[in-house]
């Protein structure tokens, strides 16, 4: 299992790894309204409740292992702005939601694994277009935390850029392929160029919608990709 956080939402993957093929077996998204995510007592509440929803979920799934994201900063100017540093600074439980996950991983023997996060948006977008952002970064998170330890494997998936389906739809920007040998190279081209990268929910079908517990949570699950 790999965990997206976010202040907005908090995507969540399951992935099976067999003889080397990766399979997707679940895969949601919490998203936060508004109104819950600026209450202080009622963000901690449902940062503790959406904690255990994924534990019990992990349990029935019976993941061996958790991948959640390295996530280190304390309190800064992110220089974006006033708004956005309240959201990150002040509206976002991340230590609580950490420290809460590993506690219910330890107490339910499940292995929980800080990973680096770095381009981990950029590569699950890219590889899996057909699940939206934070799934997408889940799937690449929970990677990471199952080769994170094996001798001779990078951090980064292996892939030809000369043969990926999923850049045509930068095939007509300025993105300069002959320059793409590693994913560092295509992630900040991209950045430079300012070019869409991530897959929203609005972008995808038959999506399936449903509250979290009960409507007056505040939390919207997002499922069924």
């Amino acid at each position: 299992m790999g965990i997206d956080m976010n202040p907005n939402w908090i995507g969540v993957t399951i992935v099976d790894f067999i003889n080397g093929h990766e399979k997707l077996v679940k895969t949601w998204t919490y998203n936060w309204s508004n109104e819950a995510r600026s209450d202080n007592n009622k963000r901690k509440h449902e940062t503790i409740e959406i904690a255990h929803d994924i534990i019990k979920k992990a349990i029935h799934y019976k993941c061996n292992e958790i991948g959640l994201e390295e996530l280190t900063m304390g309190a800064t100017d992110n220089g974006k702005g006033t708004w956005f540093n309240k959201l990150c600074n002040n509206e976002w439980n991340r230590t609580d939601f950490q420290w809460i996950i590993k506690k219910l991983s330890d107490k339910h023997h499940i292995i929980c694994k800080l990973v680096n996060c770095a381009y981990s948006s950029y590569i699950g977008n890219i590889l899996h277009v057909e699940l939206p952002d934070p799934c997408a970064a889940a799937w690449e998170i929970a990677r990471r935390a199952r080769h994170q330890y094996i001798a001779g494997l990078c951090m980064y998936p292996e892939v030809d850029f000369t043969n990926m389906a999923t850049l045509d739809r930068w095939k007509n920007t300025k993105v300069d392929f002959a320059k793409v040998k590693t994913w560092k190279d295509l992630c900040k081209q991209i950045k430079n160029l300012g070019l869409k990268y991530r897959v929203q929910l609005v972008d995808l079908s038959n999506v399936a919608v449903s509250d979290f517990q009960c409507k007056k949570s505040g939390i919207v699950i997002y499922s069924n990709f």
